[in-house]
């Protein structure tokens, strides 16, 4: 009898409760809700896998190959030191140093574990915004709201982790600053969220320590207090305590950054760089139709480069470029006048803008580098799945049945695609040369690229092919020094001595005190056994 009672009471217990009839079910809910969260992690590991054997490139030689600083992690203060505003790069630098020497597997490894770990906490991220915006009543409601908000955030997720766009970021060893950034910047975010959404203030301070570190990995570390004031006023405004948060939290991060900002710009303009106003006022233009181009590559993922070319001009004002800011400045405005009722997709728009902010403000060497969408790229895809949410919702409205098997064969190509890209992206940074050679064949206006793919050729033994890449860049950009050189001395072993004084004597044409020109003419009239000129270039070589 008792045995009978107890079964009539789990049956009342299950009738109460049909979403979880058993305990089969929770189970598979459970055992569900693991493969959303690490599913997507799973794939981005085998589509990298072929990625960890890649070489060292580009920028690695100065960050890993040529850094003094690795090679004894003890001496602590020289690590951090040395890249003074990244001091947590270098010392995970210092600690693959310390495993793996000079072999790049150990460094790709590390990028990898960096990007694997960010993914589960893109998904943790894309649930809470998918949840706070349901709460509020800014997305259409599903037949089942909680199995598709876990599994929207899980193919969000996916996107994330699978991208070709951001093969660069973690490909590229020099490029560890956006993980790391990352890695940080989502945990310092996922924190303060939950310490405003409980209204319990304990989940502040590691929320602050690891937003610190997100700023000593990266500047747009910088960027969160902003963010996060967007997302409390455009998603979480009516929880309890708005107004007071405002003031007690936002506005102390936000004094921090707008100091720290003040004195980055004062420091550019008055002590590194002379007419900074207008360097300023030009790249900002040239930023304008950068972030388009971002966008563009992260909707459809072609022309993708280590290099990208953007023509610049010294006149005070270009006509496209400000088109393209006039439109972004219609983009903003339209997404704050929608804002009530589509937060989400203002959000995920403005987010991603507020996040390029730093890089697009400062002048860098590279006006576009892909890996700089790391980490705003989250926000992007928000906001792209947010729009398309709303299209389909009113679709399915107006044609009075459900588009979801369509959707889910679209989501099936679009992964399959982008992970063949991924693959094959991969598979060009495996080597210098074809790197260099996609880059010039991308951005074949690039006297970079070119000079990289001659650089290639030259250290792989390759001069004739060398010659050809140098000869290409110096036409595109005739007083770059380190290429004519290099073009130099490769004409003369490539037993070309008369045309490889030539080109050492334009470089002295245009740049009396160049060391390396010195050396190689003198070495070239050595060689020619004319002893008393060879002298006369090593002792200018000397004096200077």
């Amino acid at each position: 009898m008792g045995a009978a009672k107890r079964r009539a009471k789990r049956r009342k217990a299950s009738n109460s409760n049909p979403d979880n009839s058993s305990n089969g079910r929770a189970g598979i809910d459970r055992r569900l809700r693991l493969l959303f969260a690490l599913g997507p992690a799973l794939l981005a590991f085998l589509l990298y896998f072929n990625a960890l054997n890649n070489p060292f490139v580009y920028d690695d030689h100065h960050t890993v190959i040529d850094n003094a600083s690795l090679v004894d992690p003890s001496q602590i203060k020289g690590v951090l030191l040395h890249m003074r505003f990244r001091p947590l790069v270098n010392l995970s630098y210092a600690v693959d140093y310390s495993i793996w020497q000079l072999n790049p597997f150990g460094y790709h490894l590390t990028n990898l574990i960096l990007h694997l770990v960010n993914i589960p906490l893109c998904y943790l991220l894309f649930l809470a915004f998918i949840g706070d915006a349901r709460r509020k009543g800014l997305l259409p409601a599903p037949s089942k709201p909680e199995e598709n908000d876990f599994s929207s955030a899980a193919f969000l997720s996916l996107i994330f982790a699978i991208h070709p766009m951001l093969t660069e970021a973690v490909g590229y060893v020099s490029a560890r600053s956006e993980l790391l950034c990352g890695c940080f910047f989502l945990v310092s975010f996922l924190l303060f969220r939950r310490g405003i959404v409980e209204s319990k203030r304990r989940w502040f301070l590691p929320a602050t320590v690891a937003w610190l570190f997100s700023l000593a990995t990266k500047e747009v570390g910088a960027m969160l207090p902003l963010l996060l004031l967007l997302y409390d006023r455009l998603l979480l405004t009516e929880s309890k305590g708005g107004n007071r948060r405002l003031w007690n939290l936002h506005f102390p991060l936000l004094s921090i950054v707008a100091a720290g900002g003040c004195l980055r710009l004062y420091s550019y303009i008055w002590v590194e760089a002379s007419g900074a106003g207008s360097m300023l006022w030009q790249n900002l233009q040239t930023q304008f139709g950068v972030v388009w181009r971002y966008m563009a590559m992260l909707l459809v993922p072609v022309g993708q480069s280590i290099t990208h070319h953007i023509s610049e001009s010294d006149q005070t004002f270009r006509f496209w470029p400000l088109i393209a800011g006039v439109l972004l400045l219609g983009v903003v405005l339209l997404a704050l006048k929608m804002r009530r009722r589509y937060g989400m997709h203002a959000f995920g728009f403005l987010g991603f803008l507020i996040i390029l902010l730093p890089t697009s403000l400062i002048p860098l060497a590279e006006p576009m580098a892909e890996h700089r969408v790391y980490l705003a790229s989250i926000l992007f895809f928000l906001g792209v799945w947010a729009c398309i949410l709303s299209v389909g919702h009113r679709l399915e409205i107006r044609l009075g049945k459900s588009l979801r098997p369509l959707a889910i064969a679209i989501s099936v190509a679009v992964v399959v695609a982008l992970s063949a890209a991924t693959c094959l992206r991969n598979d060009v940074w495996d080597d210098p040369i074809s790197l260099w050679r996609d880059a010039a064949a991308t951005s074949p206006k690039s006297p970079a690229a070119h000079f990289a793919l001659g650089d290639a050729h030259r250290l792989g033994g390759n001069c004739p092919d060398a010659v050809t890449a140098y000869q290409r860049a110096v036409v595109l950009l005739p007083r770059q020094a380190d290429a004519l050189n290099n073009l130099g001395i490769c004409l003369a072993k490539t037993k070309r001595l008369p045309e490889s004084i030539k080109v050492f004597k334009s470089v002295l044409a245009f740049d009396k005190k160049n060391i390396k020109a010195l050396n190689t003419l003198g070495m070239a009239r050595f060689i020619q056994g004319r002893l008393q000129q060879a002298a006369g270039y090593y002792r200018r070589s000397l004096r200077l």
